[in-house]
């Protein structure tokens, strides 16, 4: 799966799971969705990816509905993750 998928099935996933994705980050990256564990580390499957903390699916969720709210037309969906990764390295 990558990034752009995960935005495609954004409100198909679960507020609780956490994005880990490939750097350097573009709508490309693979990525794995995964409950966060509990000492704050990257679950194993994406370690052996070589996967880093991207952002929580609600933080996502939250931040680009609000984005998209701000605007008269909705952007591709290349866009919305490209507006994505640049919250998730800035912001997040």
């Amino acid at each position: 799966m990558t990034l752009i998928d995960v935005i495609n099935q954004l409100g198909d996933l679960n507020n609780d799971d956490t994005i880990y994705a490939e750097k350097p980050w573009t709508p490309d990256s693979e990525v794995v969705i995964e409950t966060e564990p509990d000492d704050g580390g990257v679950p194993d499957q994406a370690a052996k990816m070589n996967a880093e903390y991207f952002i929580e699916i609600f933080l996502a969720k939250e931040f680009l509905e609000g984005w998209l709210s701000s605007l008269d037309q909705k952007p591709s969906l290349k866009d919305q993750c490209s507006r994505l990764i640049k919250y998730a390295e800035n912001d997040a």
